[in-house]
């Protein structure tokens, strides 16, 4: 066995291992009424449902989606999810080169999420494609957790030692802190608020009193941005990429209306001298040189 999990919707117990699942219910049963040694003696363990096909082959690690009432059976690198009824619902072969750890379905984005002994964490669509393969811990990433107040962000938890918050958004990582040496082996949330991360010998708990909601993505860093305002016109964020191109968002909704392709000169090596954006007119100054001024119509 390698797994127990409890489903409170149904008040089963999960176990799984190499031969497969089962389920079973916490009850009375029968015995002699004179036979009373200790309290709840005639409650046990009753086999509910066993699944021995689960995983195919052995199953090597498990997880249980409460959410989604859903079993992810990990068989070395292969991926198998299960619905309540033991019916397959999808099949990743080969997901990982190294035997799958964690893995975490996002149903606000029809998002899956697995990761393996190896430092990558890969998302999957529902048809069982890759998406995306996130990079950035250095050792095994032994837990995935979805963020519980922001829909775009997820956490994991490393054996090198650090928890990262990851953006669906960006498909990036954008924010990591190096907790223990001797590397995390769980992280989890309590109450919505709280995530505790677990080494060997140490336990630290973080209040998640920071959260981050997508706002716009664009292709270039950028170095200068400012809010450009007029009388009866609503609000526009004028933001220079270091490559020379202006880009104007929307504030409200953060959609790119309009771009500014970088001018011949000066080369992207050296930056525009300073630009301003006329939102009453629509109109973009670039000060080139000394010398020169360019003007867009936006």
């Amino acid at each position: 066995m390698t797994f127990i999990s409890f489903n409170p919707v149904k008040e089963e117990l999960i176990s799984g291992g190499i031969t497969g699942v089962k389920t079973w219910k916490f009850k009375e049963k029968k015995l002699p009424l004179d036979f009373n040694p200790i309290p709840m003696y005639n409650y046990s363990l009753f086999l509910s449902t066993e699944y021995p096909h689960m995983g195919r082959k052995w199953c090597t690690n498990m997880d249980f989606d409460i959410t989604m009432q859903r079993y992810y059976c990990f068989s070395e690198g292969h991926f198998f999810c299960y619905d309540i009824s033991g019916k397959l619902l999808l099949e990743i072969l080969n997901a990982h080169e190294r035997s799958i750890i964690s893995c975490v379905y996002s149903s606000n984005l029809n998002i899956l999420l697995t990761s393996s002994k190896g430092n990558e964490i890969k998302s999957w669509n529902d048809q069982g494609c890759l998406l995306h393969v996130f990079q950035g811990h250095s050792k095994t990433i032994t837990k995935l957790l979805l963020h519980p107040n922001t829909t775009s962000l997820f956490i994991s938890g490393s054996l090198d030692g650090s928890v990262k918050l990851w953006s669906f958004d960006s498909m990036d990582s954008f924010y990591s802190l190096s907790l223990f040496q001797e590397g995390i082996l769980s992280i989890g949330t309590m109450e919505d608020k709280f995530l505790y991360c677990c080494s060997a010998h140490n336990v630290h708990i973080y209040d998640l009193n920071s959260f981050t909601s997508f706002w716009s993505h664009v292709n270039s860093p950028i170095n200068h941005f400012h809010i450009c305002s007029a009388v009866g016109k609503s609000n526009r964020v004028a933001a220079m990429g270091v490559d020379n191109s202006l880009r104007i968002f929307s504030v409200q909704t953060g959609k790119k209306l309009c771009t500014v392709l970088p001018p011949p000169y000066p080369p992207m090596l050296q930056p525009v001298l300073s630009f301003t954006y006329n939102r009453n007119c629509g109109t973009i100054y670039f000060l080139l040189t000394p010398y020169d001024i360019w003007i867009y119509t936006a």
